[in-house]
């Protein structure tokens, strides 16, 4: 592990020491919801049991990555109605012509980009670079509901990316979204260039579509935690990914364990499916005897599923 790594992951152990879900799950509450989606889905889940130039690397082969260089940016415009931050670790070896963009969890309303920083880890040694990223949580406007502020900040994440692409010598962007950050990533893949996001949060003639989607034990159908206070009046279609399957914009990895007892793994089945159905495609990696978080998350170090899922993405990625 690199040194600033190792001190990312001692911030990360201070202030987080539990995995957020299982830490709401212990309060009895129920999983995110709108309303009959998540009661069906609990119902069917029951009956189921300084950058360089990429090398020439074959594909499944991981060249060592060298120094590991990491620091704080702001991500959003100028225009935006609040700065977000963002940790970008680049290689000095780039072994991949993608950046992954990696967006916490913590149920919308807690969480932070150092709850991935042992991903951030895992990817460097790859030689991929990564931007973890904080962005607009419940509360932080107060008593108003915040949608689609989250959403538009991983879009300008996307767009930043766009524009440093050439720097970080690599010219696709894929999202890693872990449970509350894999709902927001499933809402950027099947948004591009969304007008209904567009405004001042975003930069003008920049794209915020993406080249593919890593999915971790998500909700993707509209749900979402304390709904009500969440979206407001607004409208939530474009925040159904399920629907707007038929928009996707890349290849999608979607890892959930069917042991999942916080946030069911029929939500990804769900997309799966409605991915497959419309012509992206939409792979489905399923973990046994696992809970939510099972990778490790927000951990100084990735568990041995955690690793497991890793290799298996990082051969993904090769491939595409």
């Amino acid at each position: 592990m690199t040194s600033v790594l190792r001190r990312l992951a001692a911030t990360t152990l201070v202030a987080v020491l539990v995995v957020w879900a299982p830490a709401r799950a212990e309060t009895g509450e129920a999983p995110p919801s709108t309303g009959a989606s998540a009661a069906a889905a609990e119902e069917e889940e029951e009956g189921e049991g300084g950058a360089s130039t990429p090398t020439a690397a074959a594909d499944g082969v991981v060249a060592e990555a060298g120094e590991v260089t990491c620091s704080d940016i702001t991500y959003t415009p100028a225009s935006a109605s609040g700065a977000q931050l963002g940790t970008l670790c680049t290689p000095s070896v780039v072994t991949s012509h993608t950046t992954v963009l990696l967006v916490h969890g913590g149920g919308g309303y807690q969480g932070s980009r150092a709850d991935l920083a042992a991903w951030q880890e895992v990817y460097a040694d790859a030689g991929v670079p990564t931007l973890a990223i904080d962005y607009t949580l419940t509360g932080d406007r107060g008593e108003a509901a915040i949608y689609p502020l989250a959403e538009q900040n991983v879009k300008a994440a996307v767009e930043y990316l766009r524009l440093v692409g050439a720097d970080l010598g690599t010219d696709r962007v894929v999202v890693q979204g872990h449970s509350a950050g894999a709902r927001l990533g499933a809402i950027v893949l099947t948004t591009p260039d969304d007008p209904s996001f567009a405004g001042p949060e975003l930069r003008a003639g920049v794209s915020d579509a993406i080249d593919g989607f890593i999915g971790f034990y998500g909700y993707y159908g509209g749900d979402q935690f304390e709904a009500e206070a969440y979206y407001g009046s607004a409208s939530r279609q474009a925040a159904d990914a399920v629907t707007n399957a038929g928009r996707a914009t890349g290849p999608t990895v979607l890892v959930h364990s069917i042991d999942d007892g916080f946030v069911p793994v029929q939500h990804s089945r769900r997309l799966a499916e409605a991915l497959q159905a419309a012509g992206p495609g939409g792979e489905l990696d399923l973990v046994a005897d696992a809970g939510h978080g099972f990778d490790g998350y927000a951990q100084a170090e990735l568990t041995e599923a955690g690793r497991r899922s890793a290799d298996h993405l990082l051969a993904w990625l090769s491939r595409h």
